[in-house]
């Protein structure tokens, strides 16, 4: 499985944290920057990443429209530190 974690609020949508999760861990974790575009754009480039679940704070409905027709999962409305987020979702804290 692979999560992507906007990499700040202030990052927006351009710049994320990818984790690869294997046997419920992180075994990798990378910065990764996504180039600007609209909702079709950042989706797809998602989908390219084999992106599987979007971490993310609020997102507008024709994003959250073209993730879904990537087939990338979305956790909308989350704040927090990337990784803390990560660990929340994998124990099963991270309130959605």
């Amino acid at each position: 499985m692979t999560i992507a974690v906007s990499s700040s609020p202030e990052a927006g949508f351009t710049e994320f944290i990818r984790y690869r999760i294997e046997s419920g861990r992180v075994c990798e974790e990378e910065r990764i920057v996504c180039a600007s575009g609209g909702p079709g754009s950042v989706a797809g480039q998602m989908a390219a990443l084999e992106i599987d679940l979007l971490i993310a704070g609020e997102i507008d409905a024709g994003l959250r429209q073209a993730l879904y027709d990537a087939g990338v999962h979305l956790l909308a409305g989350q704040r927090g530190r990337p990784e803390s987020l990560v660990a929340g979702y994998l124990n099963g804290t991270l309130n959605y």
